[in-house]
């Protein structure tokens, strides 16, 4: 549903009837505020937009390239082999199983 959603919203952008009145660097400019912990109502409320167009964004620019992508799933499998315990194994890390057996 999300990338139908998606694919629809690309197509709509891409289209010269509608335009923004913000340039990528500034979306990404918002996006950054809200990251850092601002709150989306009062961020929408400073910049004069919508909270739909601000989470249209989000969607659109979760990430700002591939590497990025690879670094936070590398991130992921290394939390998730060495640091997160399993319950399967009495509370031990994968890591930690390894060195046992």
């Amino acid at each position: 549903m999300v990338v139908i959603s998606r694919v629809f919203y690309n197509r709509k952008k891409d289209d010269d009837s509608e335009k923004t009145k913000y340039s990528d660097s500034q979306i990404l400019a918002i996006l950054k505020q809200a990251e850092s912990g601002m709150k989306v109502p009062d961020l929408c409320r400073e910049h004069g937009m919508s909270a739909a167009t601000f989470y249209k964004w989000r969607d659109l620019h979760l990430f700002e390239s591939i590497e990025q992508v690879q670094e936070l799933a590398t991130q992921w499998m290394w939390s998730y082999n060495h640091e997160r315990p399993h319950t399967a194994w009495g509370g031990i890390t994968p890591q930690m199983k390894l060195e046992v057996a």
